[in-house]
């Protein structure tokens, strides 16, 4: 809860007073909500610290998390036209700097099929994943990719030209190049019937952590409005 006071004035002081304070409450309120959102998840210019602790996360292919994708995460204020109602919401897919587009259906990796913001929204909780339409999810051994962009397309390419091979063993299916370097460079995907992924991120956890401090910067913005009022500024 924001707490205001006030010192007493003459009548006039206090009709004007009474006539700027909800538009000055507002603005400051307004402006101290856009803050502590673009101090989490970033602004057009700049990230955040929840951006950057995203952006500090491996991807399966052992590199950061692409800057543009840790970006997804973002924030905007409803009723901001008025105090009353006003609120600062924020989460996946509420921002307007993110561009990344995912292709659903591909056909590899983990998240086939899956719109992007459900994998992201997936990965704050973690869990199974199996197959969605397939027996077998096709996984990618990156490590043995020298190029490892358009891995989906590179699939395809090789089962089209029969340059691959696969083994089935168990409850897997392991594709190697055909007449490549003979050893364990060879396998470049794994068919598996499931796999567990752990949580990879808590955007809750970690804004509820900061929302003590941020009661305390908005008390703050509000007691400089109410010493504008008081200065009959």
């Amino acid at each position: 809860m924001i707490a205001m006071t006030g010192r007493v004035h003459n009548a006039a002081q206090v009709s004007r007073a009474i006539g700027r304070a909800p538009d000055l409450f507002r603005k400051k309120l307004l402006g101290g909500l856009l803050s502590e959102r673009d101090q989490f998840v970033g602004s057009k210019g700049k990230d955040g610290v929840f951006t950057k602790k995203i952006m500090r996360k491996t991807s399966m292919k052992g590199t950061p998390w692409p800057r543009n994708i840790a970006r997804i995460f973002g924030g905007r204020v409803d009723g901001g036209e008025r105090i009353e109602g006003m609120r600062l919401v924020m989460g996946v897919g509420e921002s307007k700097r993110f561009k990344y587009r995912h292709k659903e259906g591909y056909g590899i990796g983990l998240y086939s099929g899956m719109p992007f913001t459900s994998v992201i929204d997936f990965l704050s909780t973690g869990g199974t994943i199996q197959p969605r339409n397939k027996e077998f999810m096709i996984m990618p051994i990156y490590r043995n990719f020298q190029n490892k962009k358009k891995i989906g397309a590179q699939w395809r390419s090789m089962l089209a030209n029969h340059e691959l091979e696969f083994v089935r063993e168990g409850n897997r299916l392991y594709y190697f190049r055909k007449n490549g370097y003979g050893d364990d460079r060879d396998l470049l995907f794994i068919g598996i019937k499931s796999a567990t992924v752990k949580r990879q991120y808590d955007f809750y956890g970690d804004w509820n952590k900061r929302l003590p401090r941020v009661g305390s910067r908005l008390q703050k913005k509000i007691d400089k409005a109410v010493d504008v009022i008081n200065k009959g500024k």
